[in-house]
C-alpha cells in the first residue's frame, strides 16, 4: 500500500512534467520549421545542392534549374580608323539578342540588331549548349551558329555572326584576353537578394583585350579594343536594369547598376577596377539589405534627357539617354552621352556612349556601354486650359491664362503663344504655380481679338499642343 501511494505520488509528478516537455518539443520544432522553412527560404538557390561560393572557372559555366545569361559588350577600333561597338547575349531560354554599332557610319547605318528565338521553347538545347565546368558555350538557330569558348584560364575565343534576313551582316572572330579577376556583384560571393523578385548570382570582367577580325557586308576590318563580360543566374522572376560599363582614359574602369522591381528601385551600385584589379564599391547593400534601407544621397545616376523610341506606338516609351554619374565616395562625376540617339535592341537600349568628367580630381574621358531594360512613359497632357477674361474691369488690363501640365517624365518648357487681331504669333513662358501653369497675354484696347494656345515640350523632346482659345476685349 505504501508503494502504490509513492507510485501514485511519482505519476503526479509527472504529469506537470509531461506537460512542460511537450510543450518544450513543440517549441524545439517550430523554431527548427521556422529557421528552414522562413529565416533560410530567401538563401537557398533553386538548385539545392549548389555551392554558393563563387568559384571560377565552374561558374563561368552552366547552372541548372536556374535562369542565366552570358553576354559581351565589345568597343572595337579598326587600324583604318573606325569604331565600332558589339554587344551579344545569350540566355539558356534559348534566345540570342546581338547589337552592332557602327560609329563612323562606315556602313551607311549606324546601328544594327536582332534576336533570335529558341526553334523549340519547350526544348531550349535545341539552340544553346553551355558547359558546367567553364564557359564552353555554342548556340546555333538556323543561318545563326555562335561559339565563345574558354581556351585557358584567361583567354577565350568568340566567333559571332549577325543576320539580317539570309544576307550576312557582321561576322565576328575575336581572341580575349583577361587581365583581372572577375568582379563579384552584390555580396562577396556575387549574390544580390531582391526579396520578392528572386536572387542574383553574377559578376563582370572588366580589362579584357580584344584582338581579331570584323567583316561587315564582305570587308574584313582587323580590330583590337576592350571588352566587358557580364554573368548572371538566379531565380528571379520580373525585374529591370540599367547597366553602364565604363573605361577611361586613366586606364580605371567602372560599373554602374540600378536594378528596380517593378517600378520602384531596389539596388544601385557604383565600382571602381584599377589597373592591377583591386576593386571598390559604392552604394553596397549587400546581404539581405534592401534598397530603402540603404541610403547614399552623395551617389546618383541623373537622367539628363530621354529618347522616345520611334517604333513604339502608343508615342510614350522612352529611355534614359543622357545622363550625370556621380559617387562622392569614389571621386567621380561624369557625364555620359550615346554616341548614337537610335540605339535600340528588341527588348532594351543597348549601346556605345561617350563620356568626359572628373575623377580623382582630374579631366578624364573614356567610352561606355550601356544596357538599360527600364522603359519609362512619356505622358505629357495638358488640360482644364483657362483664363480670367471674364473677371476684366477695363480695357488693356492683363488676362492671365492657367493649364494643368502633367507628365511621367520632367517638363522642361510650356510657353503660351498668342496672336492679336490674327498678327504676329508672341510667346510668353508660362511658371508652375499653386493653380497649374501660368502665363500673362498683355492687356489689349477695346475691340480687340485675342487667340491663343499652349505648346509644352518634356525631357523626351516630346511636343504637345493644345487647341486654340479666343476672346474678345468687350467691357
Amino acid at each position: 500500500m505504501k508503494n502504490k501511494k509513492k507510485n501514485d505520488l511519482k505519476s503526479k509528478h509527472r504529469k506537470p512534467l509531461k506537460k512542460i516537455g511537450a510543450v518544450f518539443c513543440v517549441f524545439i520544432i517550430f523554431t527548427i520549421l521556422f529557421y528552414f522553412f522562413i529565416y533560410e527560404k530567401p538563401n537557398i538557390p533553386p538548385n539545392g545542392n549548389y555551392d554558393l561560393t563563387l568559384k571560377f572557372p565552374r561558374d563561368e559555366g552552366a547552372h541548372e534549374q536556374m535562369s542565366e545569361v552570358w553576354t559581351f559588350s565589345g568597343f572595337l577600333e579598326s587600324t583604318s580608323g573606325h569604331s565600332f561597338g558589339y554587344q551579344v547575349s545569350y540566355f539558356n531560354s534559348g534566345i540570342r539578342e546581338v547589337a552592332f554599332t557602327d560609329q563612323n557610319n562606315a556602313t551607311g547605318k549606324k546601328y544594327y540588331s536582332s534576336r533570335n528565338f529558341p526553334d523549340d521553347v519547350r526544348d531550349p538545347s535545341l539552340n544553346i549548349e553551355v558547359s558546367n565546368e567553364s564557359l564552353e558555350l555554342a548556340y546555333q538557330n538556323g543561318l545563326v551558329k555562335d561559339v565563345w569558348q574558354a581556351v585557358n584560364s584567361d583567354e577565350y575565343n568568340l566567333d559571332s555572326i549577325m543576320f539580317y534576313g539570309s544576307q550576312e551582316l557582321v561576322k565576328l572572330n575575336i581572341t580575349l584576353n583577361d587581365k583581372k579577376a572577375p568582379v563579384p556583384l552584390g555580396d562577396e560571393n556575387g549574390k544580390t537578394y531582391l526579396n520578392e523578385s528572386g536572387t542574383i548570382h553574377s559578376y563582370f570582367q572588366s580589362g579584357v583585350d580584344v584582338s581579331g577580325t570584323i567583316f561587315i557586308y564582305g570587308t574584313q576590318y582587323n580590330i583590337s579594343g576592350q571588352a566587358w563580360i557580364e554573368h548572371a543566374w538566379g531565380d528571379w522572376t520580373i525585374f529591370n536594369t540599367e547597366v553602364w560599363s565604363i573605361v577611361l582614359s586613366n586606364d580605371e574602369e567602372l560599373y554602374v547598376s540600378k536594378i528596380y522591381d517593378q517600378e520602384s528601385i531596389k539596388v544601385e551600385r557604383y565600382y571602381t577596377v584599377s589597373a592591377d584589379g583591386s576593386f571598390e564599391v559604392d552604394f553596397y547593400p549587400a546581404g539581405g539589405i534592401t534598397y530603402s534601407d540603404f541610403t547614399n544621397l552623395n551617389s546618383s545616376v541623373q537622367n539628363l534627357k530621354y529618347w522616345l523610341d520611334p517604333n513604339d506606338t502608343t508615342g510614350q516609351r522612352a529611355y534614359s539617354s543622357l545622363w550625370r554619374i556621380v559617387s562622392e565616395r569614389l571621386k567621380f562625376n561624369l557625364t555620359v552621352e550615346p554616341t548614337v540617339d537610335n540605339q535600340k535592341a528588341p527588348i532594351s537600349w543597348v549601346g556605345t556612349c561617350s563620356v568626359n568628367g572628373i575623377y580623382d580630381g582630374k579631366y578624364v574621358t573614356g567610352k561606355c556601354y550601356a544596357n538599360l531594360a527600364k522603359r519609362y512613359a512619356s505622358t505629357l497632357t495638358v488640360t482644364n486650359v483657362f483664363d480670367d477674361f471674364e473677371n476684366l474691369e477695363i480695357p488693356n488690363d492683363p488676362v492671365t491664362v492657367v493649364a494643368q501640365v502633367s507628365d511621367d517624365l520632367p517638363i522642361t518648357e510650356v510657353t503660351l503663344f498668342y496672336r492679336i487681331n490674327n498678327g504676329t504669333e508672341h510667346s510668353v513662358d508660362m511658371v508652375d504655380g499653386e493653380l497649374g501653369w501660368a502665363g500673362t497675354i498683355p492687356g489689349q484696347s477695346l475691340g480687340t481679338d485675342v487667340e491663343y494656345w499652349i505648346v509644352a515640350k518634356d525631357l523626351a523632346d516630346k511636343t504637345l499642343t493644345t487647341d486654340s482659345y479666343y476672346y474678345k476685349v468687350e467691357i
